[in-house]
Order: C-alpha cells, then sequence, then structure tokens
C-alpha cells in the first residue's frame, strides 16, 4: 500500500512510513515492555487468585467464585490514539482507508500478544474497552464497523476462544446498532449497556439468548447522588429485567469511580446478593 498524499488532520501517526516503523519495533515478548507485562500480570493474578484459593472449592465466605479479567483498549481505541485523535481515525475511514487498515493490522498484532501474555499468565476473561457509541448512537456507520473493525475484533475474539478464555466488548453510550456486529464478532458478553440511552429489558429480549450482559446500574447519577435505598430498588428491577434464563452479570454502568458514594456501592454489591440468588 501507498500513501502519497499527507493525510489532511495530522497525528503521531502521519504517514504509513511512521506506521511501518511501529510495527519494524515489535512487540516481542523478550522486549522490555512486554516483559514488563509479563511480571505485572505475575503480581495481579497471583493476588487475584489468592482471595479465591484461601476458600474450599475456590470459592469465597459467600459461596461466590470470583475471575480475573485482564482489562486492554483493542483495535479501535489505539488506532485513533496513534493518530492524536477519534475524528482523525474517523476521517480516514472515508479519505484514507489504506491508512485505517493499515493502523487496525499494527495495532492488532500487538493486542493478539497481549492478550496471549495475559491468558498465559492466567487471566480467565478479557474485557476490550475504547467506546464505539455515543447516547445519540454508534460513532461510525455500522458499514464502517464491519470494515475497519470488525475483521479484526473477531481475530481477537478468535485468540481468546483458542486460548480457552472469554472477551467482553465494553461500550459506553448507545450500542443496539452495532450489537448484532459484535456477537458475530464472537464477543462473549456486551458491557454497560448504558441505562441513559439503552433499555436492559428491551436489549434482554433482542440479544439475551445469544450474549451475556454486564453493567446497568447508573454511576453517573443513582451511585453518586442516590440514596442506598434508591440503588437497592434498581439493583432488585435491574436483576428482574436481565436475569432471568441466565446470563446477566450485575456491574455499574461504568465504573465506580471517585465520584460514587461508598455506602451506594455497597448497597449496591448487597443487593446483588439478596436478589441474584438463582432457586
Amino acid at each position: 500500500m501507498h500513501h502519497e498524499q499527507k493525510p489532511l488532520l495530522s497525528g503521531p501517526v502521519i504517514s504509513f512510513d511512521l506506521a511501518v516503523g511501529l510495527r519494524v519495533m515489535g512487540t516481542g515478548k523478550d522486549m522490555n515492555a512486554p516483559h514488563r507485562l509479563h511480571v505485572a500480570l505475575e503480581s495481579f493474578l497471583y493476588q487475584t487468585r489468592s482471595v479465591v484459593e484461601e476458600q474450599p472449592g475456590g470459592a469465597n465466605s459467600q459461596g461466590l467464585f470470583k475471575a480475573a479479567a485482564f482489562h486492554m483498549p483493542a483495535t479501535f481505541k489505539l488506532s485513533w490514539t496513534l493518530r492524536g485523535a477519534m475524528e482523525h481515525l474517523l476521517m480516514d475511514y472515508m479519505l484514507d482507508t489504506d491508512m485505517a487498515h493499515d493502523l487496525a493490522r499494527l495495532v492488532t498484532d500487538y493486542s493478539l500478544e497481549i492478550v496471549d501474555i495475559a491468558l498465559e499468565k492466567g487471566a480467565d476473561f478479557v474485557a476490550c474497552e475504547g467506546d464505539l457509541a455515543h447516547n445519540p448512537g454508534p460513532l461510525m456507520r455500522p458499514e464502517h464497523y464491519d470494515e475497519f473493525i470488525g475483521p479484526y475484533h473477531k481475530e481477537l475474539c478468535d485468540r481468546v476462544h483458542n486460548n480457552g478464555g472469554k472477551i467482553i466488548k465494553h461500550s459506553d453510550g448507545n450500542l443496539t446498532p452495532l450489537i448484532p456486529a459484535l456477537l458475530e464478532a464472537g464477543f462473549d458478553g456486551i458491557h454497560p449497556i448504558q441505562p441513559q440511552c439503552m433499555d436492559i429489558g428491551e436489549t434482554k429480549r433482542d440479544f439475551g439468548a445469544k450474549t451475556c450482559l454486564l453493567g446497568n446500574i447508573d454511576c453517573s447519577f443513582l451511585l453518586v447522588f442516590g440514596s442506598p435505598d434508591d440503588v437497592r430498588k434498581s439493583v432488585k428491577d435491574t436483576i428482574a429485567k436481565a436475569a432471568p434464563g441466565g446470563g446477566y452479570i450485575m456491574s455499574s454502568s461504568n465504573s465506580i469511580h471517585p465520584g460514587c458514594k461508598p455506602e451506594n456501592y455497597l448497597a449496591m454489591v448487597e443487593a446483588g446478593r439478596e436478589y441474584g440468588r438463582y432457586s
């Protein structure tokens, strides 16, 4: 592939030659950065496993099992980071398709190797971050996802599955139009079903038989400004909508960030344990 014209918008990677230079640097497991990842993962996963293995059969005192997750960006987020801003990459989807594919290939190859390391060190599943949507809907056309992201996501999902793991896709925003393509790529779960723009009951109805749903407990307002009673009610209602038949993991609608009230977080966990058991 040749890029004779400089892209209209600039970022850290503004030419094919620079992308090739990054590829030549490589991500071999004998290099410093992946070595540091080996050490960091060994430490994290050892601590996680220690908590679980202290209990008979791997369960904690409440009879609940824990799984170790590896959280990582992948094709879309890493590509636009190298381009300097998300809008630069979205412009490439229309103005420089070769550049978009070159970057996707580069960062996917890197992600595949990192996934291998994480699963080798004992991660149970991979959480693939990087928003693909905002509240009104996807950040790109579905056909752009199908061309520039989906095939690379499939490689990542296949690699995880071939190593015996599971993989979920995180994206804030209204992800509904892209969920069929994400499932086709091979993701085992979708997080977080943002309550401001997605209805978890409808998502369960439409996709619950095909995937695991995670999240939906509002961390923008409820966990920040609500009361523990408000949180318990939301958890109970959400479980009633999303859990029948299995395939729902209760969590916040993004993360437990510093703005969340500690008492609300505790109320969420306690309500999950109270209402989230199957008879």
